[in-house]
């Protein structure tokens, strides 16, 4: 039997700010007059397992006007050492990762361009 540690999060009634976000994130959403962001639901779900470094991820969110986003993600923390053999930052091996968001919601944010995402 494998020890894990397990952590789980449920909001409902949340907004969050759209400036608050990455330039890259924000300013597609900011085009299309998303300013502030209403999140009807939000789950989170972590899990790590101690004697293997793996790492499971699931997220659902209900935006509200916007989509339902659900987003799944598993990997596996790898040890890795330096040239002296000190160790190092870890590696990643992912196994997992899935994001999905409806068809319908892509179609409500404008096309910016890199060029426009720069500025």
């Amino acid at each position: 039997m494998a020890i894990r540690s397990e952590a789980s999060l449920a909001k409902i009634g949340m907004q969050g700010n759209v400036a608050c976000l990455q330039p890259e994130a924000g300013l597609p959403l900011r085009t299309a007059d998303y300013n502030v962001i209403d999140v009807d639901q939000l789950t989170l779900q972590a899990t790590y397992v101690y004697r293997t470094g793996e790492t499971l991820f699931d997220m659902a969110a209900a935006v509200a006007d916007f989509a339902v986003i659900d987003m799944s993600a598993a990997n596996t923390i790898l040890p890795r050492r330096d040239a002296m053999g000190q160790p190092s930052d870890p590696a990643l091996r992912v196994s997992r990762a899935v994001l999905s968001v409806p068809a319908s919601c892509v179609r409500k944010l404008p096309a910016v361009s890199r060029r426009a995402a720069r500025r």
